[in-house]
């Protein structure tokens, strides 16, 4: 019988001498005669639990049948390992990188750690960038069970926080007592530069506390319930500003690595008038999430035209934090034939393992456009006129010409019919535009009806998105006012006509609103001026409406 894939995955991958991880080996496929050989794993860490179980999933009448080896490993001594790959029925699992620091050495540990049940709160860096990564870990040691609990959230002021991942749970050794821990892991983007203080978690818990009675000289143990309270730590932040010599109006990207790939599809480097090529641009910055990343506005060159896709954002978590992608496709379109030089881009950011400006480079492309061969028109030859005047001598003497009755009255009836046809053509068309104009009259009344009625279904939604849009400029709120505006101006642009003036203040004020969310400037927006704008905006529409009403309807009286 066919083996299905082997997997193996680890709950943690950042240890140290006296802690453990899990370790889970999974085939596709139940029902397996033989076990694995784990020996390999043995090497540098020793096998303190095995556990074996089945699983059995039926979606949409397809079967799918799971079988799981799940070991604890404790680490025989520090340094950098692989877990090797494990074989099972011809198929191989992945091996996997461990990193395993020296217990000993840990400096985390607390007095407070020697009580049967502590929180601490640690970083793995107290000093950062604005906006660059932090990550904080969470972590519950306890000797006794926990019945129930609960964890506050993290909170501090001015910084946006992530989890990463699901809860941990392992075993550690603390000054040769063992303990059970549950981590929880979370970057930390502080947003203002100055000093920072991640607030205490709190942890409200009710426990079991084992107790000894005594009963006619016998004794036994008994387990009674206890409800907790516990605190961590707080955290203090240093947060350094953007650096000067960053370029100003790049996007700041505080990041570990940045990684840029390009393809495009098709991969030639020559197409047909009117073919789009597409180009695809993947960013991956460690340390970033997605939505942090740049759109890329590359420059058009004349003769050629792109339409950009929706970017397709991605986030990963590791130990190591968030990583995030963001996917853009661009569709280039040619209007004319000839060579073209698709412009190169470059992206700045900032190397915090290096602490120094780099950047990546976008190649150009260079392009040539062929016209597709069309038909061509064929040109009538004068010969034919030769021929015709070949046939009679040039110096031939032509016979006096005879005017015959019969050929005058013959003349006369001939143009009264062309006459007559074209004054009933005449006439035709003079019925046909008087009709056509009745339909337009008619048709200008039925979707002037259909525009009144659209504008009475839209007038509360426009009214109430209108209110929602200023009072969202007046928190001076970037990202609320972004999307509260864009909501409104959809619904606006559909039945209002502002005045060019009104429209291109408008779009300026917009413009910085952009520029403030999308890294082009760093300066504290104020929703002042967009509001201005739409007041703007609003007014001239309504003098506009009611200057094109009064104009129209001189011309259907």
């Amino acid at each position: 019988m066919a083996h299905g894939a082997l997997t193996a995955q680890v709950n943690r991958t950042q240890l140290n001498t006296q802690e453990t991880l899990t370790y889970t080996l999974t085939l596709d496929q139940q029902g397996v005669s033989r076990e694995p050989n784990f020996s390999l794993l043995t090497q540098n860490f020793s096998i303190m639990a095995k556990e074996q179980s089945s699983n059995i999933n039926v979606l949409n009448g397809q079967m799918n049948a799971q079988t799981s080896w799940t070991l604890e490993l404790a680490p025989k001594h520090a340094g950098k390992f692989i877990l090797p790959a494990i074989l099972l029925g011809g198929q191989s699992s992945q091996p996997i990188e461990v990193n395993v620091t020296d217990g000993n050495a840990r400096q985390t540990t607390t007095a407070s750690q020697q009580a049967p049940i502590s929180i601490v709160l640690t970083a793995n860096k107290t000093s950062a960038y604005l906006q660059e990564q932090i990550i904080l870990t969470l972590r519950v040691y306890h000797q006794v069970n926990i019945i129930d609990g609960t964890l506050s959230d993290l909170t501090a002021n001015n910084a946006t926080i992530k989890s990463l991942g699901n809860k941990k749970t392992y075993t550690t050794e603390i000054h040769h007592v063992m303990y059970k821990v549950i981590e929880q892991q979370y970057s930390v983007f502080a947003q203002q530069a100055g000093k920072q203080t991640i607030s205490p978690v709190l942890l409200d818990a009710i426990i079991e506390q084992p107790t000894q009675q005594t009963f006619f000289l016998s004794s036994f143990n008994q387990n009674t319930q206890q409800r907790i309270q516990l605190r961590s730590n707080a955290i203090q932040l240093t947060i350094k500003p953007k650096p000067a010599q960053y370029p100003a109006n790049a996007l700041w990207l505080p990041t570990t690595q940045l990684q840029t790939h390009v393809s495009w599809n098709p991969s030639q480097n020559s197409m047909k008038l009117g073919d789009p090529i597409t180009q695809v641009i993947t960013l991956t910055a460690q340390g970033l999430p997605a939505n942090r990343l740049p759109d890329l506005q590359p420059i058009t060159p004349i003769g050629m035209k792109n339409y950009p896709d929706q970017p397709q954002l991605q986030d990963t978590t590791t130990d190591q934090g968030i990583t995030g992608q963001k996917t853009q496709s661009i569709a280039w379109l040619s209007t004319q034939s000839g060579h073209f030089q698709l412009p190169s881009q470059r992206i700045y950011w900032w190397n915090t393992n290096k602490d120094e400006l780099a950047m990546n480079d976008i190649p150009g492309r260079q392009m040539d456009v062929i016209q597709t061969p069309g038909t061509s028109t064929p040109i009538a030859s004068s010969n034919t006129r030769a021929s015709f005047s070949n046939k009679i001598p040039r110096n031939t003497q032509l016979p006096p010409r005879v005017f015959k009755q019969n050929n005058i009255v013959t003349h006369l009836v001939w143009w009264e019919i062309l006459a007559a046809s074209l004054s009933g053509i005449i006439f035709l068309l003079l019925i046909g535009l008087w009709y056509l104009r009745r339909q337009i009259k008619k048709l200008k009344r039925i979707t002037q009806t259909s525009i009144n009625e659209h504008e009475k279904i839209l007038r509360p939604d426009l009214n109430r998105l209108f209110k929602s849009a200023l009072q969202a400029c007046e928190q001076s709120d970037p990202k609320i006012a972004k999307k509260a505006v864009d909501a409104w101006y959809l619904i606006f642009a559909q039945t209002h006509s502002p005045s060019q003036a009104a429209l291109s203040h408008f779009e300026q004020a917009m413009h910085q609103l952009n520029a403030h969310l999308y890294g082009y400037e760093s300066t504290v927006w104020s929703g002042a001026e967009l509001k201005q704008s739409i007041l703007i905006l609003e007014k001239s529409s309504m003098n506009s409406d009611n200057k094109t009403t009064d104009a129209l309807a001189p011309l259907y009286p």
